[in-house]
């Protein structure tokens, strides 16, 4: 039995879209300590972490507010809450979430019935475990994925399998120390990274935050 769960409702101002977001209360909202199992998809000590809307998140819905977009087929990969989905969604893009959370989901469903969108594709996978049958994508995005072991092994190869041939990637990162790794992987896989430095909002001080964006030569 899972322990009832709080939730708060935020509004999001980016650019000309005002968004609408039902997030979870606080970090303590979660599952009992008797409901985790070893073989549980997200730990008791994680599971809060996907309902919250994070700075990475709404940089990354910020920089696709207003990024000039010829309605490519986009995927938003370990989206949580997804705020960049809704926004591109609200900008009428082709536009599929994807997270490994078994409350993802519903959330994001009720986020769009929220601001009166139409629903968003959904895939409840891990990163290495993506249906074949979703098929390539020309733009991929994720915000603060790099942040597990394996993290960064595993967006590349969900990359390599899902990417279109010109294909663009681009992740809000905060500096995690597997976004190097990671970004030696892309260079594996032909991509060649541009890197915009500057703090996401709320900032405590000096900050590593940076929005990279990959992509292979023509």
């Amino acid at each position: 039995m899972k322990t009832p769960i709080e939730t708060r409702r935020l509004v999001v101002q980016l650019g000309v879209h005002t968004l609408q977001v039902r997030a979870l209360k606080d970090l303590q909202q979660g599952v009992l300590e008797a409901d985790a199992t070893p073989d549980a998809i997200v730990s008791s000590a994680q599971w809060s972490l996907f309902g919250q809307l994070w700075p990475s998140g709404k940089a990354l819905a910020q920089c696709m507010s207003d990024r000039v977009l010829a309605r490519p087929r986009i995927l938003e990969f370990g989206c949580g809450l997804g705020l960049p989905s809704l926004l591109l969604q609200a900008r009428g893009m082709d536009v599929t979430a994807s997270d490994i959370h078994p409350e993802a989901q519903a959330f994001l469903k009720f986020n769009t019935d929220l601001n009166g969108l139409a629903e968003i594709p959904f895939i409840t996978a891990a990163f290495t475990e993506m249906p074949p049958g979703c098929g390539r994508f020309d733009l991929l995005i994720g915000a603060d994925v790099l942040y597990e072991r394996g993290s960064a092994d595993a967006v590349a190869d969900l990359i390599h399998a899902h990417a279109l041939p010109l294909a663009e990637v681009v992740l809000a990162d905060p500096g995690r120390r597997l976004t190097a790794r990671f970004m030696r992987l892309m260079g594996l896989l032909g991509f060649s990274a541009v890197e915009s430095r500057g703090a996401f909002e709320p900032s405590a001080g000096p900050s590593r935050d940076r929005m990279l964006s990959f992509k292979r030569p023509h």
